[in-house]
């Protein structure tokens, strides 16, 4: 394992900042007796996090990528289904909806900010759309807003894959109030990350969260009233996947400095926009009522490959996410997501360089990756 001297997460540092409050709340997970300790250690994260999002009901599950499964699901997606999503994304996305039993629909990116451009979804959907997933990318806000007219037009549902972008808010809103289900990443590089996996499915619909709550566990009714002592009852086939009662109380003592966090990962970003310059250069732009948070920050260059040596030569882990597009990846050469042509998304992925963004960072470390990039740039 390489060590850099600009990793692209210190979140040990702040681990040991809050070592005497992590450790107090592992130990009640462990040494409690299992109904007052590690039994409502994912509940009481639930009852935290819906203050921290636009929508009243939250479900704690094992990672974001069982989160998309099961919130498309709970949206009715199935077999012969189609949903219409991005060739930019990690491949949780497209496997989440393809394990549904439902086909990937691929839609072209904007330049500005990485993520979906409604300009080019009404195209896209057929009699077979049923819903469509847009990517918070690299903590950049969709504009889900501008889809959710589209969806109500075509009665299609709404399921935000906001694994990155906790923190984050659009048109003064907390990121993912426009969409049927959000899903976010507790997975540890994510912004609120644990050190396992985990995540976090919410909605505001009674109903849909009632079917989230059936399918993160094993599809059982919860009713006993009317059975024999000892019986129960299964009226669907879901899945064990509650999020892990350790990952859940990491998460609860770091919430509350989420928004410290999200502003230092701003501040980051500013000193990036404000600095970094060279031939070939593309810095993202946002839409005014866009106010991203930043799990790194991507910028574009023209000589991907040798920037990136550079840096990670001068100890800074730079990286590529998500490089090649899901779509050119080999378990799909034989399908249907080969044929996308989607030029934006090829023009972003062959030249995207991550930088870090770790808000544990310290302004000469950012300065020092900046004189990094823009003497590569120069050179």
């Amino acid at each position: 394992m390489n060590n850099y001297r600009i990793p692209r997460s210190l979140v040990h540092l702040t681990h040991k900042d809050m070592h005497s409050d992590i450790i107090s709340r592992f130990e009640h997970v462990l040494l409690s007796e299992y109904s007052v300790g590690a039994h409502v250690a994912g509940a009481q994260l639930e009852q935290e996090f819906v203050q921290h999002i636009g929508h009243k009901y939250a479900t704690g599950v094992h990672s974001a990528t069982m989160g998309m499964l099961i919130g498309l699901r709970a949206c009715g997606v199935g077999d012969g289904d189609e949903v219409i999503t991005v060739g930019n994304s990690d491949i949780s996305t497209t496997a989440a909806i393809h394990n549904v039993g439902a086909r990937s629909i691929l839609c072209d990116i904007k330049l500005d900010d990485y993520t979906i451009d409604p300009d080019k979804v009404e195209d896209l959907i057929t009699d077979r759309t049923t819903a469509i997933l847009p990517v918070d990318m690299y903590g950049h806000p969709s504009d889900v807003k501008a889809l959710r007219v589209i969806a109500d037009k075509h009665n299609l549902a709404i399921v935000q894959d906001a694994a990155l972008a906790l923190g984050a808010k659009d048109h003064g809103l907390e990121i993912g109030s426009f969409a049927d289900v959000a899903v976010f990443s507790f997975a540890p590089l994510k912004p609120m990350g644990s050190l396992g996996n985990g995540g976090m499915i919410a909605t505001s619909s009674p109903e849909i969260h009632r079917l989230i709550h059936l399918l993160t566990g094993y599809g059982h009714s919860g009713v006993f009233e009317g059975l024999e002592l000892g019986h129960q009852d299964h009226i669907d086939e879901g899945y064990n996947v509650p999020i892990d009662p350790f990952q859940a109380s990491l998460v609860s003592a770091k919430l509350p400095r989420l928004s410290e966090w999200t502003a230092r990962r701003r501040e980051i970003v500013g000193m990036y926009v404000d600095k970094l310059s060279g031939p070939g250069l593309h810095i993202p732009t946002f839409r005014p009522s866009s106010e991203p948070t930043f799990r790194c920050f991507t910028i574009c260059v023209k000589d991907q490959g040798r920037i990136l040596s550079i840096l990670r030569e001068n100890g800074v882990e730079a990286v590529l996410h998500y490089v090649p597009p899901v779509y050119k990846q080999s378990v799909y050469k034989d399908t249907m997501l080969a044929d996308f042509e989607l030029p934006v998304t090829d023009q972003v992925t062959d030249s995207l360089l991550c930088l870090p963004v770790s808000p544990e960072l310290f302004d000469d470390q950012v300065l020092d990756v900046i004189q990094i990039v823009n003497d590569a740039l120069a050179s």
